[in-house]
């Protein structure tokens, strides 16, 4: 069936933010906007981008394609007022890799509690690149994208089950292997 005879229409809900890259939809209205610059941000329901961001986000690396990378809310949201959002994790020996966390957003919108990593790349790459990286939480389940890092020693690892580039990952919400993985004593 052809697409010519489709019409698509845009509409701009907010303006002044820095390398917009994931959004989530709040179920009493507006959004939650992840930054690549590393900032959390919020719009409004008036579509009004809401000036200090969300704080209480883990250190993340802000270079490259590296960043704040996409945001999903939890399943249960409403009751737990958890959220998932992946990110360039930096790692002491300069490497970094596609992490993704669970975290508490408070009920004003304004801050993070209860941070913790449910997933983190392995191993660490030199390059800030290529980190792939979308989040969807799907029951007690999430998965994960992950990247190759675009170095080329390094792209053969997606072939690899003991290293987690270029894979989807799913883990519990509590960053535990999922019951039935496949390849869990593998990895």
């Amino acid at each position: 069936e052809s697409l010519s005879g489709l019409r698509l229409e845009t509409t701009q809900i907010a303006t002044g933010l820095s390398h917009p890259w994931g959004i989530a939809v709040l179920p009493e209205g507006g959004y939650l906007v992840t930054e690549r610059s590393g900032q959390l941000r919020v719009v409004d329901t008036n579509g009004d981008l809401v000036e200090a961001p969300v704080t209480g986000l883990p250190d993340l690396l802000a270079e490259g394609q590296g960043g704040l990378l996409d945001v999903e809310l939890a399943p249960d949201f409403a009751q737990t007022r958890h959220i998932f959002f992946t990110y360039a994790k930096p790692h002491a020996d300069g490497g970094s890799s596609t992490a993704a966390a669970r975290a508490t957003l408070s009920d004003d919108l304004t801050s993070l509690d209860d941070v913790r990593d449910i997933f983190v790349q392995t191993p660490p790459s030199p390059n800030a690149m290529h980190y792939g990286s979308r989040v969807v939480p799907n029951g007690d389940e999430v998965y994960v994208t992950t990247g190759e890092h675009f170095v080329p020693a390094e792209r053969v690892f997606a072939q690899d089950l003991d290293k987690t580039y270029g894979k989807i990952v799913r883990v519990t919400g509590d960053g535990e292997a999922v019951a039935g993985n496949p390849f869990a004593d593998q990895a």
